[in-house]
């Protein structure tokens, strides 16, 4: 129960960050968007930076596998689970590369993201069209 609340509570810290600098950085409503979103792409790529730094350090602490590290717990699917959207795709894809599975990996990583697009595009055209 313990790890359940320390993901919650690194992931209501990594949330309301994320929401200020998305806020901050890809306009408010009413505002035109950037010509990127910045705010988002800033939040992923540090996150997913942080996100190898602190595996990094919780490893070279413990013989132990670092998904049961509080520390690790709090700050990895807490906070940076929160502050990014795609940081543990990024960690579940280096898992599965280190373990020898490259094709898999590859084909997990890309093909979420493909599928991703594929899921908003689909959603949309069918909202779309219920709408009108």
């Amino acid at each position: 129960m313990i790890d359940l609340i320390l993901v919650a509570v690194g992931g209501g810290a990594g949330t309301i960050c994320r929401a200020a600098i998305s806020q901050r950085w890809n306009g408010r409503p009413g505002q035109s968007p950037p010509w990127l979103p910045w705010g988002t792409l800033f939040v992923n790529l540090i996150g997913s930076l942080l996100l190898g730094v602190l595996i990094a350090v919780v490893q070279s602490q413990t013989d132990a596998p670092y998904q049961y590290n509080n520390h690790y717990l709090i700050l990895g699917p807490g906070f940076l689970g929160g502050f990014t959207t795609f940081s543990t795709l990024i960690l579940q894809g280096n898992d599965l590369w280190s373990d020898g599975h490259q094709r898999k990996a590859t084909l997990y990583m890309f093909g979420t993201a493909i599928l991703g697009i594929f899921a908003a595009s689909i959603g949309f055209i069918l909202f779309t069209y219920f709408l009108s």
